[in-house]
């Protein structure tokens, strides 16, 4: 009994969160990108992607080391998760002739059009130190849609980041992030506020989780010397322009 009252008031906080927005300071995230991020699955691979238009079309965008092998253009099949059911899709695998552009697009089948997907256009500026937040499910955790507003699907966890820098490298665009990132964030949308708009929608996304810096540390112990790997807290993101080229690829 005391867990029903419990889960009860678990609902109608989320309901609150998502329903108030709006209403709040402007920097909650809008709930139209919680409900267009998902739990994806490629064989044994999870990770996080997030579903656009472009031009009419729909696709899902991904991290491409979720992927075996991928080819571009050929054709696979992907879970996506609703309530606690794995959900089989196909699609047309589109890729970077580049390998070390870790994104991946999957072009949906016009049955499958959803209308969460969110229309996808360039930000214009961020700035460094400025605070941004991405979005996935890490380990596989997630908040679930008791209250049925997001038509079964699980809600990601959201953390804070700060652009910390960037580089380009032979072409790829690279953003470095000052975070904390977890296995299973592969692939989800990080998102900034453009500060110098004068559009409603002043959000936009900036890049895919792609990976985390790992420093080495050296523990002495009475036992002997202890070396370990620890996540370093920088994120590398790829650049949100790297989805246009590969979806304008031919």
């Amino acid at each position: 009994m005391q867990h029903r009252m419990i889960m009860k008031y678990f609902k109608i906080i989320i309901i609150l969160i998502i329903s108030c927005q709006s209403v709040m300071a402007q920097d909650f995230i809008p709930d139209k990108y919680l409900e267009m991020t998902f739990n994806i699955k490629s064989r044994n691979q999870y990770g996080t992607s997030f579903l656009i238009s472009y031009n009419s079309r729909q696709y899902f965008v991904t991290a491409r080391h979720l992927f075996a092998n991928p080819v571009h253009k050929q054709k696979v099949t992907f879970d996506i998760l609703k309530d606690t059911t794995w959900i089989t899709l196909n699609g047309t695998l589109l890729i970077s002739d580049t390998s070390q552009i870790d994104i991946a697009v999957i072009e949906i089948d016009a049955s499958n059009y959803s209308n969460k997907a969110m229309p996808f256009k360039l930000g214009n500026t961020t700035v460094l130190g400025d605070e941004g937040y991405f979005l996935g499910f890490p380990f596989g955790l997630n908040t679930k849609d008791n209250s049925g507003l997001n038509s079964g699907f699980p809600y990601p966890l959201i953390k804070k980041v700060t652009f910390s820098g960037g580089v380009v490298e032979k072409g790829i665009y690279i953003i470095f992030l000052d975070g904390h990132n977890n296995p299973g964030f592969s692939g989800g949308p990080v998102i900034f506020i453009d500060r110098y708009s004068t559009s409603e929608n002043k959000w936009f996304i900036s890049g895919v989780i792609s990976a985390y810096v790992n420093q080495k540390i050296q523990m002495v112990t009475p036992f002997g010397t202890m070396n370990y790997d620890e996540n370093s807290g920088i994120i590398i993101s790829i650049h949100a322009k790297h989805i246009i080229t590969i979806i304008e690829r031919k």
